[in-house]
């Protein structure tokens, strides 16, 4: 927030640089060398090359498809491309010697659940990433650093409850540590859902927090189930998978929810029209009310987050 109010947004991602350099250097003073395979499966280029093909026609066009129109010719070519794509993966992990993602791995529960509730989960909190700074900025009129404010109360909640979401589910299992981080979330951005023009900071940073706690509970409790349902030679590519997951979660819900909230900006527009109030405070009311309605969305999409990590508690184990 400071960075932003001094010197420009620019500055977020130029500080980040000495932080990167400095990571690359302890990590290969530090990080263990195993022992290179000679004569072993190699890569397989052709499961990355269509997977990021696929995911990218996928995301491209629907974001293009919400700013150019849906009969474009480039999302014509891009949305029938990324199923294409997307099957040539999965027929390629079919015959690669060391798959990307091993066809085995959707046959274990603990796989699919952590990595279906992860997706849903970023899919509808990410709503706070790139929405919610403008609720701040545009919507209360506040300065950059009550924003980075807020979104460090929540980074900080996660980080401890991620911790302590590790110490239950060692104690009580992962499902209801899990189910009840989920529910956090969900209320939390529920309750975020209600905000307007007039909230004060202390208002925002109580749901806010709600939110940084649950998804510490629940990225706990996704990671566990996800490592103790699968052998160890694939930890690397289940931990993989689930940072994809979230990854095309993010990605998907600026394409998705955004594209929501923009036809519901529209919608309340068209709907203020002969409320007599100016242009400005039309804008900012419409602003207001779809702001709300995503984050609804979003926490009703959490909640089938939720449903989905329920069903941990049925799994069979470490079967793959």
């Amino acid at each position: 927030g400071l960075l932003v109010q001094w010197f420009g947004w620019e500055a977020v991602f130029l500080a980040r640089v000495p932080f990167v350099v400095l990571a690359m250097v302890l990590g290969f003073i530090w990080l263990e060398r195993g022992p290179q395979r000679v004569g072993g499966p190699s890569f397989d280029v052709t499961g990355a090359v269509t997977l990021i093909a696929g995911l990218l026609c996928l995301v491209v066009g629907l974001r293009l498809g919400r700013s150019i129109g849906w009969t474009s010719e480039v999302v014509l070519v891009l949305l029938p491309l990324a199923p294409v794509f997307l099957l040539a993966f999965w027929w390629a992990e079919g015959r690669s010697g060391w798959p990307i993602l091993p066809r085995e791995l959707l046959r274990v529960p603990g796989f699919v659940i952590s990595s279906l509730s992860m997706f849903l989960a970023q899919l509808g909190v990410f709503v706070i990433w790139f929405i919610f700074p403008f609720y701040i900025g545009d919507g209360l009129n506040r300065e950059p650093v009550i924003l980075g404010l807020l979104l460090g109360v929540m980074a900080v909640l996660n980080i401890v409850f991620s911790t302590l979401g590790g110490w239950l589910c060692d104690r009580i299992g992962v499902q209801p540590v899990g189910v009840a981080g989920l529910a956090a979330v969900a209320g939390g951005l529920m309750y975020m859902g209600f905000l307007d023009s007039q909230s004060g900071v202390a208002q925002v940073g109580s749901r806010i927090a709600i939110v940084g706690a649950g998804l510490g509970l629940f990225q706990s409790a996704a990671y566990a189930l996800m490592m103790s349902s699968i052998p160890p030679e694939r930890f690397g590519t289940a931990s993989a998978a689930l940072s994809l997951a979230q990854a095309f979660g993010t990605v998907l819900s600026v394409a998705v929810i955004g594209g929501i909230f923009a036809a519901s900006t529209g919608f309340h527009l068209g709907d203020l029209a002969g409320s007599g109030l100016t242009p400005g405070d039309r804008d900012a009311q419409a602003f207001i009310m779809a702001f709300q309605d995503v984050f609804r969305i979003g926490a009703a999409v959490v909640v089938v987050s939720a449903g989905a990590f329920t069903l941990s508690r049925w799994r069979r184990g470490a079967n793959y």
